[in-house]
């Protein structure tokens, strides 16, 4: 073997050892790419299924009684009602629930009763969290603030912004998730 065919047998290697390199960070990268997007919408179907939970159960009463389940409603939150305990007041814990979006933070917020809210899903753009209330024959309401005894169902609309990693240059990315939900007792 003379040095041109050494010569170009080292060039060979180097850029196929710098193809492979190059494949790698890029394999790497999409990884990354998923896991963000993929952690994302694990957080949204997290967040929705807790709201579905809390939305199903308003309006009940251990005392059988009729209650305002619904009150305040909004196309970027609500407040929702239920007397776990019967005793005609929502006064402990997790009998009022409300959740409204937060520009401020880019959050969804949920408060309890006389708590403070606190952040229910991080990273949700504008009009990345929105409720449409529809009427027990699946007709949408047009003004649930004042059809809110009517309000049997929700449709719900959240988007959940992704980045990668820090130091990314990739775009951000949103993940939407959307629901509908009955409530069981209207």
């Amino acid at each position: 073997m003379n040095l041109v065919e050494l010569s170009v047998s080292l060039l060979l290697a180097s850029l196929i050892g710098l193809a492979a390199t190059g494949f790698g960070r890029a394999a790497l990268s999409l990884l990354r790419v998923d896991e963000a997007s993929r952690e994302a919408r694990q957080l949204g179907v997290a967040a929705l299924d807790m709201f579905m939970r809390e939305w199903r159960i308003a309006g009940f009463n251990a005392n059988g009684q009729k209650i305002a389940g619904v009150t305040g409603p909004r196309m970027d939150g609500v407040e929702l009602n239920a007397d776990l305990d019967g005793d005609g007041a929502f006064s402990s814990r997790n009998e009022r629930i409300a959740y409204k979006w937060d520009g401020t933070r880019s959050a969804v917020m949920r408060s309890t009763q006389d708590s403070s809210p606190q952040p229910w899903i991080d990273q949700v753009p504008p009009e990345g969290f929105r409720l449409v209330y529809f009427d027990a024959g699946g007709r949408e309401l047009p003004d649930p603030r004042m059809d809110s005894e009517r309000i049997a169902g929700v449709g719900v609309v959240l988007r959940v912004r992704w980045q990668p990693s820090a130091g990314e240059t990739e775009p951000n990315g949103v993940v939407e998730l959307r629901s509908f939900i009955a409530r069981r007792n209207p």
